[in-house]
């Protein structure tokens, strides 16, 4: 049996910086390490995958619709696509903006059923001005941050710095097991 291959799933709501997070997982990746990396992008137009050119690692895009819901097929056979045909060491997601990271959590899991892959870790990204208007985007905004294993509270350089620990507070408050 092939050791499972971790999926690592970057998640948070439009503008919380899920991209440069990723440019620099790739710029910091080890020479020896092989990683693929899946670009989920709600559009139909690829600008992340674009943006995620220029480095050693197979980039692949899924377009147009959510992982979580309408594209977990194509998900599916994409995992199945990379691990067969590339082979890599790690695999990590960038989610559309408005993905359910419980679902994805789950599509991994189908996922694991057919190839060697299991969950590695979620992680969250936080942008303190959306976080201040949360309850404007409902139920699943909140969701993308307790499904984190690792909450990033991102774009602490555009708020005061004595506002930082209370948001960090407010996050762990939502998420207490996460490492925020």
């Amino acid at each position: 049996m092939n050791q499972a291959i971790p999926v690592h799933l970057i998640c948070g709501f439009l503008g919380a910086g899920k991209t440069t997070l990723l440019r620099r997982i790739l710029a910091q990746q080890p020479a020896d390490e092989s990683l693929a990396v899946l670009v989920n992008e709600f559009g139909k137009l690829g600008v992340d995958g674009e943006l995620l050119s220029g480095f050693s690692s197979q980039v692949r895009e899924l377009r147009a619709g959510c992982i979580c819901c309408e594209l977990r097929l194509d998900f599916l056979r994409t995992l199945d696509e990379l691990v067969r045909g590339f082979a890599p060491q790690r695999i990590v997601v960038e989610a559309t903006g408005v993905a359910d990271p419980n679902e994805m959590i789950k599509a991994v899991g189908e996922a694991a059923r057919n190839v060697p892959v299991a969950l590695g870790s979620v992680i969250s990204l936080v942008e303190p001005e959306m976080f201040a208007r949360r309850e404007v985007f409902g139920p699943f905004y909140e969701n993308q941050i307790k499904a984190g294993d690792l909450v990033l509270l991102n774009k602490t350089d555009t708020i005061e710095p004595q506002e930082v620990e209370p948001l960090a507070a407010e996050l762990e408050a939502l998420n207490p097991g996460a490492v925020v």
